[in-house]
């Protein structure tokens, strides 16, 4: 498409840009009134968005997203701007004399023809199953069985042309069924697309844009091609009065969320909207880092306010007793470099574990490593559950951890000592009862089978409670939810009660899922 740039006459107008081929002027049997008094609220009536209004007055637009016009040629008449989302829509005259909407495909104009059906051609913005059917001239469809067809005013040349709808693998798709004949559902954002990466029996799979793979059956039916209009995160905001606008909505997400959680939902969105926002993130991470001792793991955004521009006032943080399991001393200069130090040996640790140690349960058993520093030794304690991973062969199995975390660490001057110390109630602690949950998630075992084992071996322990919570596409559904079960006394508000913690990430086939446990020790 032909992009203009137009003079600036008001501030909202700099740099400003438009499409010669997109119009506005929608049709009016296509379109319908939408009663939008919701601000910000979801179909119950709570508020979940902030600081939205009532909005502009808006005429949705009906899209055909089933696309079950079958056989019957249509061609591309306009490409519409559409203000419920954010890629155009084209209205498409049928042979018929239908006239639908749908979304615009990258690469198509004005005068193009379309068509779906089992037997059409691989070709942009066509419609058609999944399933592999060949055949080896194309069967005349509707509206074309003469030599041409006079179309309003526009001659449309019957070609006998040879199609093969068997999909190849690696076609890009979008406007993907989910459930047959219910309409495509999965990649309709401008820019989106998906691949057909593999077909197998019934089913067929999917690598989306976010990166996860499905499997979906093979009769739902896609369009070739990707989703317009992708350079719209390009577009210029114009005025500072806009970017504050969509900072607003970006704290609204991250406000009292984690500082791992915050920097995943920042990558989800615009990079206009929450680039600002993401460096001030980061500064202040490194500055309670390096000022206060603070791990990243244990911080959550507390205040973020805009006011004048996008500013994350404070981090602190979230969870009682989640030191740093370390004792040295450094000077002001040498604090952060030590700290990477740190991080450094225990992430060596847990990587040898993980990779030379044959475990059966998938649970490494390490509780946790506390550091010692001295000038000329490094003491380090690896306290563990199940010490038998490393101490079955000890003399060589230390040594050989030893010499790969000093290679790691290229430290010359002073001496590596590791030292392993055996906790009495494995699964008394949570970093292990996390463990062995996510292993048994990964083996695709039900949640809350794995979710009640581990308050068994819990109970074993002897402790006075436990609260256990996973969060996530479990089971693989399409939308998240939050389960969680609770066995005996978990005081979190009493502040003279013991409560250990532990969050941790397992990402399964179905995607991330976050496991949250505390355990009632026992009270001061």
């Amino acid at each position: 498409m032909a992009i203009h740039l137009y003079k600036t006459s008001t501030p909202s107008t700099r740099n400003g840009a438009v499409d010669s081929q997109v119009k506005s002027n929608p049709r009016n049997n296509l379109i319908y009134g939408q009663h939008r008094c919701g601000k910000g609220r979801n179909a119950r009536g709570i508020i979940t968005a902030g600081h939205r209004g009532g909005g502009h007055k808006r005429l949705y637009r009906k899209i055909d997203f089933r696309r079950n016009e079958k056989d019957i040629y249509g061609r591309i008449v306009t490409i519409e701007y559409d203000p419920n989302r954010n890629a155009y829509i084209c209205l498409i005259h049928y042979g018929d004399g239908e006239k639908r909407y749908i979304l615009h495909p990258r690469g198509a104009i004005i005068g193009d023809t379309i068509v779906s059906g089992t037997e059409v051609p691989i070709k942009m913005g066509n419609a058609l199953p999944l399933s592999a059917i060949s055949s080896s001239t194309s069967r005349k469809p509707y509206a074309l069985e003469e030599a041409c067809t006079v179309w309003e005013g526009v001659l449309i040349d019957q070609k006998e042309e040879s199609t093969s709808t068997d999909m190849p693998l690696g076609t890009a798709i979008h406007n993907i069924e989910i459930t047959l004949g219910k309409g495509g559902q999965l990649a309709r954002a401008a820019g989106a697309v998906a691949k057909l990466i593999a077909k197998e029996g019934k089913s067929a799979t999917l690598k989306l844009p976010s990166g996860e793979v499905r499997l979906i059956s093979k009769n739902c039916s896609a369009t070739v091609g990707q989703v317009g209009n992708v350079g719209v995160n390009q577009k210029s905001l114009g005025k500072a009065g806009s970017k504050c606008w969509l900072a607003r909505r970006v704290i609204d997400q991250i406000r009292g969320r984690s500082y791992e959680e915050t920097l995943m939902i920042l990558e989800l969105m615009p990079y206009r909207a929450c680039y600002a926002i993401l460096k001030l993130v980061y500064s202040a991470a490194a500055n309670a880092n390096h000022n206060k001792g603070l791990n990243e793991t244990s911080l959550i955004i507390s205040k973020a306010e805009v006011n004048e521009g996008t500013t994350v006032k404070k981090l602190k943080p979230r969870a009682r007793g989640r030191g740093h399991h370390s004792l040295w001393f450094a000077q002001p200069k040498n604090y952060s470099k030590d700290l990477q130090e740190d991080q450094k040996i225990r992430d060596c640790i847990k990587n040898y574990v993980q990779n030379n140690m044959k475990i059966s349960s998938n649970v490494e058993g390490i509780a946790r490593i506390e550091i010692q520093k001295r000038i000329d030794l490094i003491q380090v304690i690896i306290y563990m559950g199940f010490p038998k991973l490393l101490i079955e062969d000890r003399t060589r199995r230390i040594e050989e951890l030893q010499t790969h975390v000093q290679k790691e660490l290229n430290c010359v001057n002073r001496k590596l000592n590791i030292a392993i110390t055996r906790i009495a109630n494995p699964y008394g602690h949570p970093n292990i009862l996390a463990e062995f949950i996510a292993g048994q998630l990964k083996n695709r075992v039900s949640f809350r089978k794995a979710m009640k084992k581990a308050i068994e071996l819990t109970e074993q322990a002897g402790t006075k409670g436990i609260q256990v919570q996973i969060a996530g596409r479990i089971d693989g559904k399409e939308i998240a939810r939050v389960e969680w079960i609770r066995e005996g006394r978990v005081p979190l508000q009493t502040i003279r009660a013991k409560i250990d913690y532990c969050s941790y990430a397992v990402r399964t086939i179905y995607g991330v899922l976050g496991i949250k446990i505390w355990i009632f020790v026992d009270e001061e």
